[in-house]
């Protein structure tokens, strides 16, 4: 079954507009949003495994029209990270066309698995707690891929599940000594739960001695993850009581992105800074949070995440006492963006096609 969404949503959404081609041709029919196809392709701003599917209907389009150079090179743009779908017309299209394309062989083991496409599809339309779940098992299928761990602990960070985040470092980190994004993921979850912090006084000081040293040393490494470890030193300084010290770790992590126009780590740093400001009660909590939200509208094909907890950081700059039912996973659900219910009949209707394929209609979506 194939979803055809007509409103201008579609126009931005890979999967979408990859879905209504593939209705297209299927109606015989011209499709409606080829240009807005190739745009997306041409900025790259997805993952490839977000891509995979569009970039295969636009070279089957290609290829049928004649186009075998344009064609060839969407097919390898598909190639980049397949799935079953996409993989299927690739190897058609070689065939067909005989484009000569390198990789497939090695595209059928580096299938996108299920999980891995739904997490991604879910994530982009800001539908966390079902993104979170295809994380997680995205990662328990590939237990060695860095990628896994990292996108499944991104997304608990998001939902404030430091449990789930220090379930999967747990084994992530040593599989992986040497990244440092998962590490940090790690060092976030254990400051924010609260657990670096437990133990006896001298425990708990040799835990934060140690994490402070391993931080600094990342900053003074110029390691990729830089604005990554100083958001987290700052963290750890205003979880010690020292806002002020904080806040200049914080900005240096802006600082430092900024140089390198990192606009998705500029984003982080201040909606976590933000997050920080509110709950030590600072002065200054209320330009942090404007700022944040400035950055956050920079990154749109990338911020459905931070867009989310920009919400919930709202409702926390209004309630900065009951952070502990805010910056909750089980609340979760209250700062999501509210989608009405599809009915049958009445939103969408079904149509059977004469080889016993489905197509959904979207009616009612029209640009």
């Amino acid at each position: 079954m194939r979803l055809l969404a007509k409103s201008p949503a579609t126009k931005n959404d890979p999967w979408l507009i990859a879905a209504e081609l593939a209705t297209a041709q299927t109606e015989e029919r011209a499709p409606k949003f080829m240009r807005e196809a190739r745009r997306i392709l041409d900025q790259r701003a997805f993952q490839p495994a977000m891509l995979t599917e569009l970039a295969a209907a636009v070279g089957t389009y290609e290829l049928l029209d004649g186009k075998r150079k344009d064609a060839k090179k969407h097919f390898e743009t598909a190639l980049l990270s397949p799935n079953e779908n996409a993989l299927a017309q690739i190897k058609w299209a070689d065939e067909r066309g005989k484009l000569a394309l390198a990789g497939i062989e090695k595209g059928f083991k580096r299938v996108a698995s299920a999980n891995e496409a739904a997490f991604l599809r879910a994530y982009s339309n800001q539908d966390l707690l079902i993104a979170a779940p295809y994380a997680e098992k995205w990662y328990n299928e590939e237990p060695f891929s860095a990628d896994a761990a990292i996108m499944a602990t991104y997304v608990y960070c998001l939902l404030d599940d430091y449990a789930a985040i220090e379930r999967i470092t747990e084994f992530a980190v040593r599989a992986h000594p040497t990244n440092y994004c998962l590490h940090n993921n790690d060092y976030y979850a254990r400051i924010s739960s609260g657990t670096l912090f437990e133990g006896d006084p001298t425990h708990v000081d040799q835990n934060i001695r140690q994490s402070a040293d391993i931080l600094m040393h990342q900053i003074r490494s110029d390691t990729a993850d830089v604005a990554h470890a100083a958001a987290n030193l700052g963290l750890l300084l205003y979880r010690m009581g020292i806002p002020e010290e904080g806040r200049k770790a914080y900005d240096y992590a802006v600082q430092w992105a900024t140089k390198r126009r990192e606009k998705f780590s500029i984003a982080n740093a201040l909606t976590m800074h933000s997050r920080e400001a509110i709950l030590a009660k600072t002065e200054w909590a209320p330009a942090t949070l404007a700022a944040a939200k400035v950055a956050v509208k920079q990154i749109p094909n990338f911020s459905a995440g931070l867009s989310f907890y920009i919400s919930k950081l709202e409702a926390l700059a209004a309630d900065p006492d009951n952070a502990s039912t805010i910056l909750n996973p089980a609340t979760a659900n209250n700062y999501l963006e509210k989608k009405p219910p599809l009915v049958l009949g009445r939103d969408f209707h079904i149509r059977w096609q004469k080889d016993g394929r489905a197509t959904l209609i979207v009616p009612h979506l029209k640009a």
